[in-house]
């Protein structure tokens, strides 16, 4: 109903509630959706969206209440593809049957320090995942290493 245009008064006319309390479910809601890096950030958004000035440390305890925590986001691979993934596990579990006592297994991949995407926390709903892409290019310092599985032995040049 809000986001047809009704006041939170008309809204909570309906509801049989306060607009008051329709409005801290929509500010709960909304804040529940949208990741902010900062307490500021959170301060600067509720007083834009909703007209209503708090100060940080004011803010912070309520974030709590609302089941929300200050959290860094989950990285995923630029090119993730999950079919890719399950196909290669079922592969590898195949694989794995064929092996003889001394064979090892090692995966190798040539990784690219310094060239990623910048981790930072931000206040999240407690629960809630938060996705950052990252780099997939390469820059001028290239690692090849391979680990070995049973040892967790890594070999890089």
């Amino acid at each position: 109903m809000l986001s047809d245009g009704l006041s939170c008064a008309k809204v909570g006319h309906w509801l049989l509630m306060d607009g008051d309390t329709v409005r801290g479910h929509r500010e709960h809601y909304l804040l529940s959706v949208t990741v902010c890096p900062s307490v500021v950030g959170v301060v600067e958004w509720v007083a834009w969206e909703f007209g209503v000035r708090h100060t940080p440390s004011g803010m912070a305890s309520p974030l709590g209440r609302m089941g929300h925590a200050h959290k860094r986001p989950v990285k995923v691979p630029g090119k993730a593809d999950p079919q890719d993934q399950r196909e290669f596990v079922q592969k590898y579990e195949r694989t794995k049957t064929f092996l003889w006592e001394h064979d090892r297994t090692y995966f190798l991949d040539g990784v690219h320090p310094l060239h990623n995407s910048m981790m930072v926390k931000g206040w999240v709903k407690r629960g809630r995942i938060v996705h950052l892409t990252t780099n997939t290019g390469r820059s001028r310092v290239n690692i090849n290493g391979a680990l070995q599985v049973a040892t967790g032995r890594v070999v890089a040049v």
